[in-house]
């Protein structure tokens, strides 16, 4: 006699809709041919949208070069002249670190341990930024010149080093690069069923038209559009999930008209329902309001040598300080951290926790590939909520899009062509290489997502094996600039078998514990723990060694830097011009040596408080009670308002001299003149080039205001052997 068939999982809260179903897009009928918006959504949005933020970045190169004085040259493409601001440098991390595939994991993570995820999740990116701000400090201080993190690696350890190195910059390129790619492809694809192999390649060649024109300042301003789109959608979904309203004496419960959840009390009770009916394994009580679980602590280290490798490795990450003004590295970093922990806070409390509240029937496979979010947006918000996270998922790929492919070409141009090929190129050329390296790199990540698409790779699979196959690299690259008896031969054996060892630990756990290796088994926590933790550990313990056992035997000496690293251009900015890059002046250099000891002191103290005390702190809370929950919401409502009024109105406060020029109508030259009387003999103030010298004499130099700089020649400059 056959089995009498299951009875179907009826849903918890009664919406009856969603019973029986094990897939939230795969089991719905939904409008247009089974998804939840017509293919015509995701082409506007995908090229639309795309050609109207490049358009908009091209006009703003524009205002930069007629108003500002800005002058694009290699330099200028490849560290923005090195005059970006504090909010707009941190802005500019805050994009780096919102991919798509980062927003989607993030509420993921909320779906899978409720107040853990959500935690762990924002703060370990958070906490990885302000440690970074100690090696932007030094990099600042001992090499204000470089352009790249080879270019460092080349002068502490050689040829062998820098190519190895190399090497691992690039793997981590790409993996990031598909990592970004992959969650905006498969959230447009879940709700539009726009073609994922078409997208590949469309995302990117739409950004690659304004990061081959602008170069990386391009790229900063449009951060900066996209970073406040996110702000603003983030914010309409945590107002629509949880909606609360602050008066004296309380937070008040808000009740939204045709909406599905009823305020933050509504939420906890619903948590508690599901904890009981649905309990998660080896979470205190099961519960979801709790800090105690083992998955969650285990994802944590996960993610935490994930997102470590990713700023360590990554050349775009260090092409922010590159960029940033000697005195606004540090700031930017410390606000960054803040800006950041706002989004990746408040949007898995809003929608990880709708999700949770609504029992909707997003499978393991669906929530792995990061589509909680576009599930719990269209359940609360309708078609509407869809197109803000087709928007928001675009708007975050896009940005961080462009970084990756300028980062990627300033390798190419600086640590291949002007380093082994051609060292005494011009500036001309090297921007010529650098804009070809944009576009060649825009291709590679379109053939490469294809193939990702093809073998069923997930974007949390993408994210969490990043620290595996590079981890080895992180510790030698930590030390490049903060222990100067770090070795060549220790940062190369400590890189290479660091990450050889990751990766074997890696899936040997796969096959031990699962029988089999597949993406399925390598992406489990176990495996995934096993090689960060191998690949990080065995490279510190190799490069701690072998440095002490077999010494240099004179420590490197960090003026080294400043002596064999060169500019490739010595015009960067026109004399007088708003922002006026200055690559090295003993007063900055003097205010950072200042700061150094103060900025390693508060980097140890918020990644303590951050990382142990306020998680130990939440221990004893045990499972969330309705008061405790509502602190942890309405902390995220803070976090994310403050970040959103920051990091919207500090860049344009920066920028005001710059719209005021713009406002008045008048060029750069028209303000030159009316300043200076339109002397054509006064020095320096003429609106000539302004020229920066590679030594410390820059401002001894003046210059004359009756040279045509369109005819100045490019002076080739050699590269240091």
């Amino acid at each position: 006699m056959d089995a009498a068939a299951p009875a179907p999982i009826a849903n918890l809260f009664g919406l009856t809709q969603y019973d029986g179903l094990t897939n939230f897009f795969g089991d719905q009928n939904f409008d247009y041919n089974g998804y939840v918006l017509p293919k015509s959504a995701g082409w506007i949005v995908v090229i639309l949208f795309g050609a109207v933020f490049a358009l908009l970045a091209v006009f703003l190169v524009w205002v930069d070069i007629k108003f500002a004085g800005a002058v694009y040259n290699s330099e200028q493409f490849n560290t923005a002249g090195r005059s970006i601001g504090t909010g707009l440098l941190a802005v500019d991390i805050v994009s780096h670190w919102t991919w798509a595939s980062i927003l989607l994991t993030s509420v993921s993570y909320g779906y899978f341990y409720g107040i853990t995820g959500s935690y762990w999740f924002a703060v370990n990116d958070a906490a990885i930024i302000v440690l970074f701000a100690v090696v932007a400090l030094e990099l600042k201080y001992k090499a204000p010149k470089a352009h790249t993190l080879l270019e460092l690696v080349y002068v502490r350890w050689g040829r062998e080093a820098h190519l190895i190195f190399f090497v691992f910059a690039v793997v981590t390129n790409l993996l990031v690069s598909l990592s970004m790619l992959q969650g905006c492809v498969s959230a447009v694809n879940a709700l539009t069923g726009v073609s994922v192999y078409a997208m590949s390649f469309l995302i990117p060649l739409g950004v690659v038209f304004y990061a081959a024109i602008g170069g990386l300042k391009a790229t900063f301003t449009t951060s900066y559009m996209h970073t406040v789109i996110v702000y603003g959608v983030t914010l309409f979904f945590l107002f629509k999930a949880c909606p609360i309203v602050f008066v004296p004496g309380g937070v008040y419960q808000v009740f939204v008209p045709g909406g599905m959840l009823n305020g933050i009390d509504d939420v906890y009770n619903r948590l508690q329902v599901m904890s009981a009916n649905l309990p998660v394994p080896q979470q205190k009580g099961g519960s979801y309001l709790t800090m105690f679980s083992l998955g969650g602590f285990e994802f944590e280290i996960i993610f935490f040598f994930s997102a470590l490798s990713q700023m360590f490795v990554d050349q775009a990450y260090w092409q922010s300080a590159i960029a940033a003004r000697a005195t606004s590295a540090v700031k930017g970093y410390f606000l960054a951290s803040f800006l950041f922990l706002g989004i990746v806070f408040a949007l898995p409390v809003a929608l990880g926790s709708a999700a949770l509240a609504l029992d909707l029937p997003v499978s393991t496979d669906e929530a792995l590939g990061g589509l909680v979010m576009p599930a719990a947006a269209y359940v609360l918000i309708g078609k509407a909520g869809a197109v803000l996270v087709i928007v928001i998922v675009f708007m975050a790929v896009t940005s961080s899009g462009a970084s990756e492919m300028v980062a990627v070409s300033s390798l190419f141009t600086f640590d291949v062509y002007r380093r082994y090929i051609k060292p005494e190129a011009t500036g001309q050329q090297l921007v010529r290489v650098s804009r070809i390296g944009v576009c060649v790199w825009a291709v590679i990540m379109g053939i490469a997502m294809t193939i990702a698409q093809a073998a069923s790779i997930n974007v949390n699979w993408l994210i969490t094996i990043i620290g595996v196959f590079v981890g080895g690299a992180v510790p030698p690259l930590a030390a490049l600039l903060t222990w100067r008896r770090c070795t060549g031969p220790a940062a190369v054996t400590g890189a290479v078998l660091g990450s050889m060892c990751g990766i074997a630990g890696w899936l040997a756990c796969a096959k031990i514990q699962n029988g089999e290796i597949t993406i399925a088994t390598t992406g489990l926590n176990p495996p995934l723990l096993t090689g960060n933790i191998v690949s990080n550990g065995i490279s510190l313990i190799i490069i701690i060694t072998v440095s002490l056992i077999f010494p240099d035997k004179q420590p490197f000496q960090w003026e080294a830097f400043k002596e064999k690293i060169t500019t490739s251009e010595s015009t960067v900015k026109k004399a007088g011009a708003l922002d006026a890059s200055s690559v090295e002046s003993e007063a900055e250099m003097a205010q950072i040596a200042r700061i150094r000891k103060p900025t390693h002191i508060a980097v140890a103290v918020i990644f303590i408080l951050s990382m142990f005390v306020w998680p130990l702190l939440s221990l004893p809370a045990g499972i969330f009670s309705l008061a405790y929950f509502r602190f942890y919401v309405v902390l995220a409502f803070i976090f994310l308002i403050l970040a959103s009024i920051i990091g919207t109105f500090w860049p344009i406060w920066e920028a005001r001299d710059l719209f005021s020029k713009v406002l008045t109508g008048r060029t750069f030259q028209e303000n030159v003149d009316r300043s200076f009387g339109g002397s054509r003999n006064a020095s320096a103030k003429g609106g000539a080039a302004a020229v920066v010298p590679n030594d410390d004499t820059a401002h001894k130099t003046r210059f004359k205001a009756d040279i045509d700089e369109s005819k100045i020649p490019d002076a080739p400059i050699k590269a240091e052997p």
